[in-house]
């Protein structure tokens, strides 16, 4: 019995590190992190497929943007199988960028930009024969 709670508590500890350990979040003054979920109940701005940087053609994940609350928020979502290395990267037209990156298995993000503020979106995903992305643009 006990080795078996030991067991658990290791895998336990394992698994949630394995979940943070990976991964980074930085969020400039007035930026939050939102979930997946709460921005799809708004009003999608954009979806952008991400293009493989030597191939332009080929498109793997794609980056959505939108509006809820009068904030836009932004995440990167790859539905291939298993964990890659997926990023999301936003910023106000003077300020520096909000950020999360790390291995996960369907997406990164989303950041909320402050209420009223337009954004610069750009997003990266990390798969197969290299890097996966979206020029940066921006939304109002």
């Amino acid at each position: 019995m006990r080795v078996a709670a030991v067991a658990l508590l290791a895998l336990g500890i394992l698994s949630s590190s394995a979940l943070t350990a990976s991964a980074v979040l930085s969020l400039q003054p007035g930026w939050n992190l939102w979930t997946r979920e709460y921005c799809e109940a708004g009003t999608l701005v954009s979806l952008r497929h991400l293009h493989l940087e030597s191939e332009p053609s080929r498109l793997q994940g794609r980056e959505y943007v939108y509006r809820r609350g009068g904030r836009l928020c932004a995440f990167t979502a790859d539905h291939a199988a298993g964990d890659h290395n997926i990023q999301i990267w936003g910023r106000r037209d003077t300020g520096d960028w909000s950020v999360e990156y790390g291995n996960f298995s369907e997406y990164a993000g989303a950041l909320a930009a402050p209420q009223g503020y337009c954004i610069h979106v750009t997003a990266y995903l990390e798969y197969g024969p290299g890097w996966w992305t979206t020029p940066e643009k921006r939304f109002c």
